[in-house]
């Protein structure tokens, strides 16, 4: 829209359609999911997310990304800077597909340090998970 500009853009691929996360920074100035048959688009408003996101405050959040879960549903994290400290970081919000549109907040099944936010996900192998476990991080301030 001329009267708004968005931010954090994060596009995903289902059943060969292409779903992309914004921030909207004005008009609505909240995260809006936008779907297309091409990524290049053009796109349209997933209508069932704004539903399922009014109860989310404006301003509020940011940096959304997403990843698809094992048993096929879609998580999305959302960064919450609405508070200092330790209220902050992502806050996840579960779908069973991004066609659907339909998020429901999930804190219950997360759980993340303080700090996790703006980021990004990825998936690694077992092997990779414990290499990183047992690394010794001391010599980059952490313990």
């Amino acid at each position: 829209k001329e009267d708004s500009g968005i931010i954090d853009s994060a596009i995903y691929e289902e059943n060969g359609l292409y779903y992309m996360f914004v921030k909207s920074e004005g008009n609505p100035e909240k995260i809006i999911l936008l779907k297309a048959e091409h990524a290049a688009g053009p796109y349209e408003r997933v209508e069932a997310f704004d539903r399922s996101m009014e109860a989310v405050e404006s301003g509020l959040y940011e940096a959304p990304t997403a990843v698809k879960l094992e048993d096929g549903r879609w998580c999305l994290f959302l960064d919450y800077y609405g508070v200092p400290g330790a209220g902050q970081g992502y806050v996840p919000f579960v779908a069973d597909s991004l066609a659907d549109g339909r998020f429901v907040r999930s804190d219950a099944s997360f759980d993340f340090p303080y700090g996790f936010k703006h980021g990004t996900i990825l998936t690694i192998s077992m092997e990779e998970y414990q290499r990183i476990k047992e690394h010794d991080w001391s010599d980059k301030g952490y313990v």
